[in-house]
C-alpha cells in the first residue's frame, strides 16, 4: 500500500471508531467480506485483528440516521467516486 493509501485508510480507521456509538442500525444480515476504501482490500481476519464495520443506517430514512450514513458514503467517495454504498459495504 503507498504512503497516501495507508495516510487514507489510517484516517477510515479513525473516522471508524468516532462514528461507531452511532451505528445502532438494523442489520440487513448480509455480511461485508472486503473493505471498500480505495486501495485497501481487507478481509475480515481474527488471527490479525481486522474487522469490518459495516456502513450505518441503511434503510433508516431518520434524519439523522440518513446525515451519518452519508459522512460515511462521501468518506468512501474521496477516492472512489463510482462507489455507491449498499447495506453489505464495509469498512476495516
Amino acid at each position: 500500500m503507498s504512503g497516501s493509501a495507508k495516510s487514507f485508510h489510517s484516517f477510515c480507521h479513525i473516522f471508524c471508531s468516532i462514528v461507531r456509538g452511532f451505528c445502532a442500525r438494523k442489520d440487513s444480515g448480509n455480511m461485508p467480506d472486503r473493505c471498500v476504501v480505495a486501495g485497501c482490500s481487507s478481509t475480515p481476519n481474527v488471527e490479525i485483528e481486522i474487522a469490518l464495520h459495516k456502513i450505518p443506517f441503511f434503510g433508516d430514512h431518520r434524519s439523522e440516521a440518513k446525515a451519518i450514513r452519508k459522512k460515511w458514503a462521501d468518506f468512501v467517495k474521496l477516492k472512489r467516486a463510482k462507489v455507491t454504498a449498499t447495506a453489505s459495504s464495509a469498512v476495516c
